[in-house]
């Protein structure tokens, strides 16, 4: 929060307000500025009974220099940015279209292959299973009605 136009008042006795301000050199490259960007922090002290009104400041400097450049950047990076989307885009969709219909075809060529046939068990071992067409149901004769 910055200390511009603020108004600290300490309503207890010996206490004060400590401010610690924290200064970091910036630069500007595009004004060609030297600038100083501050950041203030405070709370309340308390202080000997027989000490005056005051208030502390202690400065802290950053021992290192922010510079701020704009950069521009080209018109083909755009397009560039654009073909890169649209192409991603475009693989991923035919990846999937790829799987997808390749395993909506196997479904369908299974339930095809499999409609009409049944498993029959061949011999005594279990696990000797024969895929064969399934018979038709006996049909009845119709003198057997009468």
């Amino acid at each position: 929060m910055p200390a511009d136009e603020s108004v600290h008042i300490v309503d207890e006795f010996h206490a004060t307000k400590v401010h610690y301000i924290k200064v970091v050199p910036t630069f500007i490259e595009a004004t060609q500025d030297d600038v100083y960007q501050l950041r203030h922090y405070s709370h309340k002290a308390t202080v000997m009974r027989n000490s005056p009104p005051q208030v502390k400041f202690s400065y802290e400097f950053a021992p290192i220099q922010v510079n701020i450049r704009e950069n521009e950047r080209r018109w083909y990076d755009f397009f560039t940015s654009m073909v890169g989307v649209f192409g991603g885009t475009f693989a991923v969709m035919s990846i999937l279209f790829l799987l997808f219909f390749n395993v909506q075809q196997k479904v369908s060529d299974a339930i095809q292959n499999a409609d009409g046939l049944e498993l029959t068990l061949m011999g005594q071992n279990a696990g000797n299973w024969q895929v064969g067409k399934q018979a038709s149901p006996p049909t009845i004769p119709s003198t057997f009605y009468q």
